[in-house]
């Protein structure tokens, strides 16, 4: 027995089944899943994309499910997707709400196309301007620029200093690192 960890209406419930009572793709997919999958060049074009995963599928009241999840028809998802996409959620946040309970193929790719389309996401996103950079100059001589850092390496305190000019580095193994 397969209990399922979705929460949905039961109208939502009668159009998804509908929708895969409908979809010839889905159809393919329930038939295979009741009398076993054929070797994968047997598999018919449309339902070749739930070969992958035709162990993890299974029919509940009618609806197929792959795990926990819902298998969403074509003709529901348009609706889904917007529901995901209620108070504007980023790619990552749709993407991980889908994935508790919603499946079909190509699933990542319709929630990113989604959300690159919606003009107020694209407003409101983050912007990922490069910082510029710095115009430093350059050492003329030995010993004028130096870098300096302490690292630990097996529980022993070093103490790295690099000329900026020659590259020479003097590492020097410390006993305390305290002022005094």
């Amino acid at each position: 027995m397969v209990s399922l960890l979705v929460q949905a209406s039961n109208s939502k419930l009668g159009e998804i089944l509908l929708g895969t009572k409908s979809d010839i793709e889905l159809q393919s997919v329930a038939n295979y899943i009741e009398n076993g999958w054929p070797e994968s060049k047997s598999v018919v074009l449309h339902a070749q994309p739930y070969w992958h995963c035709q162990t993890e599928l299974h029919i509940k009241n009618g609806l197929i499910c792959r795990g926990q999840r819902f298998v969403i028809p074509k003709s529901c998802r348009k609706d889904v997707l917007q529901r995901l996409h209620i108070g504007h959620r980023g790619t990552v946040s749709c993407k991980n709400l889908a994935r508790q309970s919603l499946y079909w193929t190509g699933m990542n790719t319709e929630i990113e196309s989604m959300v690159s389309h919606c003009d107020i996401c694209q407003q409101n996103q983050k912007s990922n301007c490069k910082e510029p950079l710095l115009d430093r100059k350059l050492a003329e001589r030995p010993w004028q620029k130096v870098a300096i850092d302490f690292f630990h390496l097996s529980s022993v305190t070093y103490l790295l200093i690099v000329d900026y000019f020659s590259k020479y580095i003097e590492l020097q193994h410390l006993h305390h690192t305290t002022a005094s």
